[in-house]
């Protein structure tokens, strides 16, 4: 092979070269963190319901779960008790009168005594072999919904739609002010609230929506 050509694909290897270390392309951008966009949802946050939402939204007088249904006996006071879904083996499990909002996770049952006489129920929790019975939020509460590894709850002195441990303790204010009702969907705690406009002297029931671990809000009606 002659000098020339072996010059000419000398110098076609080193233009190839450089061309190709000068245009590596950069990664994805698709790929890059958005700064704006807030991380997934963790999935501490995530678990089975401690009841389903109808039931909840009626009071949440009953509950089946592993076998048993855990109901407010309306033969026995409304006190909690648990039966076979034929209606046998009834049993009850607590003193308590008028109880609701029951949730059953794990081997816990958590309810709210005398919720038929609104904002005089604290949240107990019981096994669901009827021991180990203690208050795990004294403060009285209007509404209780289970998910997880939290209790996510309205307080009825303050009206702020609160987040806790189980255990009642690490309470979170996820939203400020008085709630009206609210439900659990997915990753999002629904609900509303009563806004007060000052220019108008009027308040209106906004729907909102806040992900459980209080990152994100969103108005939907």
């Amino acid at each position: 092979m002659s000098k020339k050509i072996m010059r000419f694909l000398m110098v076609i290897l080193l233009v190839t070269t450089g061309l190709s270390a000068c245009t590596k392309a950069d990664p994805d951008p698709d790929t890059k963190p958005d700064p704006d966009k807030p991380a997934e949802l963790s999935s501490a946050f995530l678990g089975d319901l401690g009841n389903i939402t109808a039931n909840l939204a009626n009071g949440g007088f009953a509950v089946e779960n592993g076998g048993w249904v855990y109901i407010s006996d309306p033969l026995d006071f409304n006190r909690l008790a648990k039966m076979k879904a034929d209606g046998s083996d009834k049993t009850r499990l607590s003193k308590d009168w008028n109880v609701g909002m029951i949730n059953v996770i794990g081997e816990w049952i958590y309810y709210v005594p005398g919720t038929w006489f609104i904002g005089q129920g604290s949240i107990n929790r019981i096994k669901t072999d009827g021991t180990a019975k203690e208050v795990v939020v004294a403060n009285p509460v209007r509404a209780l919904v289970v998910k997880g590894n939290y209790l996510y709850y309205l307080d009825s002195e303050s009206g702020n739609l609160i987040r806790s441990k189980l255990d009642g303790k690490e309470p979170v204010v996820l939203v400020q002010g008085f709630v009206q009702t609210f439900t659990l969907s997915g990753e999002w705690v629904v609900y509303s609230q009563w806004v007060s406009d000052s220019s108008s002297s009027t308040s209106t029931l906004q729907i909102n929506k806040i992900r459980l671990d209080g990152k994100v809000t969103s108005t939907l009606a």
